[in-house]
């Protein structure tokens, strides 16, 4: 049971190492999703230690006990957390920065709206 458990999760690991593959480039190279027809070459080694790699992390993640998931599965929620509210707060500041401007641009666009339906009917 316990070896058929490792084979299953070392299996998964591999087959989502193969969703995203390595073009290749002389100059590093970008990851793209396997199912894209637009290009159909792909580094072949990269994508061989990318699943040798995954199915080993697999296989250590299949005889970790439940607690130690537990607290690594916590740990990876807090750095999301972590993650998002730095984003959150990112993007806050980024409105801060930028709605003046785009107060001042609304303006200038809803008066020259104005402008051009007074030349067109008149003053009203």
């Amino acid at each position: 049971m316990k070896l058929r458990r490792t084979l299953l999760t070392a299996g998964v690991f591999a087959l989502l190492a193969m969703v995203f593959v390595r073009m290749p480039t002389r100059h590093g190279g970008s990851y793209r999703l396997i199912l894209d027809t637009s290009d159909t070459s792909i580094a072949f080694l990269q994508l061989l230690v990318n699943v040798v790699f995954a199915a080993l992390a697999g296989t250590i993640v299949a005889n970790l006990s439940k607690r130690a998931l537990y607290v690594i599965g916590g740990c990876i929620a807090a750095c999301i957390a972590v993650y998002a509210a730095g984003l959150g707060v990112f993007t806050l500041k980024q409105a801060i920065e930028y709605a003046p401007g785009r107060a001042r641009s609304d303006e200038q666009y809803a008066d020259e709206i104005l402008q051009l339906q007074k030349k067109q009917h008149g003053n009203f």
